[in-house]
């Protein structure tokens, strides 16, 4: 629990882009938010993924494995809009 409410803090609720969420929602995501479920991935297949988008990222907004809630379970954290991009780059996986 308090790692996940330290992460909601970290990144506060910022406005995102109408159709930035309305892809997030037809993509099965929901809305987008500053935590992401992973399921499905290990830790060293997600790891190159999470490399590639903080690569267009400050180092103070990089997004980074918060929770291991199993081998394939994973949560990630960071801001909202470049969890989004994550998603969308994973999507093709």
């Amino acid at each position: 629990f308090l790692c996940g409410f330290c992460g909601q803090e970290a990144f506060p609720v910022i406005a995102l882009e109408p159709g930035l969420i309305q892809d997030s929602i037809d993509g099965g995501e929901g809305t987008p938010t500053s935590m992401l479920s992973i399921t499905g991935l290990s830790l060293k297949e997600l790891e190159p993924h999470l490399a590639k988008t903080n690569q267009h990222l400050t180092e103070n907004s990089n997004l980074q494995v918060t929770l291991q809630n199993g081998p394939r379970a994973l949560v990630v954290t960071g801001p909202s809009r470049a969890l989004h991009g994550l998603v969308v780059n994973s999507r093709k996986i």
